[in-house]
Parts: C-alpha cells; structure tokens; sequence
C-alpha cells in the first residue's frame, strides 16, 4: 500500500513539475494536469498514513508521507490544497473498502471448510 501511495504522489510531483514549467514559458493548454494531482494526491497521502501505520515495512509509507510534505510545500501544489476538505471522504471510502474486503475473504474462507 505504501509504495502504490509512493507512486502516485510521484505521478502528482511530476504533473505539477510539468505545469509550473509549461505556465513559465505561457503554455495554458497544460492546465489539465492540475486535474491529475487534484484527485490522487490525498488519496496517495492516505495510502501512506495506513502503510505507514498498519504495515509492516513501514519506510515506505513513511517516505511517502515526507514526499507528499516536500510536494504540498512547494508553491506550484498550493492550487490543490483545497482536495484537503475531501480527506476525510476518501478516508472512510478507504474504510469501506478495507471492511468489505476482508468481509469477503472471511466469508470465503469460512464457505471452503
């Protein structure tokens, strides 16, 4: 889970990368990839935070928590910090999914006794 969050807080940095060099040189065609970064970031954040508490090779959520700072500090990401009202959302979807998951696997292998 931690490396899944790792990798998409990379896709984040390097679409934000991507648009603040594209808005120097005045390319504004480009704005569709602060779409992008909008979506995935918090929900890669969170995948970290789990990784980070729940897992047992805990470096990688960890690395991928101090990553989504270094992102979320630099001047080019503050455009997305308003996605940090849907956190909470994504956090209990994240539950959900997790519930019926493991709910599925017991129901599974309690079915193949």
């Amino acid at each position: 889970m931690g490396r899944i969050g790792l990798g998409g807080i990379a896709v984040c940095k390097a679409c934000l990368l991507v648009f603040s060099v594209a808005d120097r040189f005045g390319v504004r065609w480009l704005a569709f990839l602060v779409v992008v970064p909008y979506f995935i970031l918090f929900t890669s954040v969170l995948c970290c935070i789990w990784s980070a508490l729940m897992e047992r090779p805990r470096w990688t959520g960890l690395v991928g928590v101090a990553v989504a700072a270094a992102v979320l500090s630099q001047r080019s990401s503050w455009v997305i910090l308003d996605s940090l009202l849907l956190l909470p959302f994504y956090g209990l979807i994240f539950v959900i999914v997790y519930k019926v998951a493991g709910w599925r696997r017991t129901r599974r292998l309690s079915g193949a006794q």
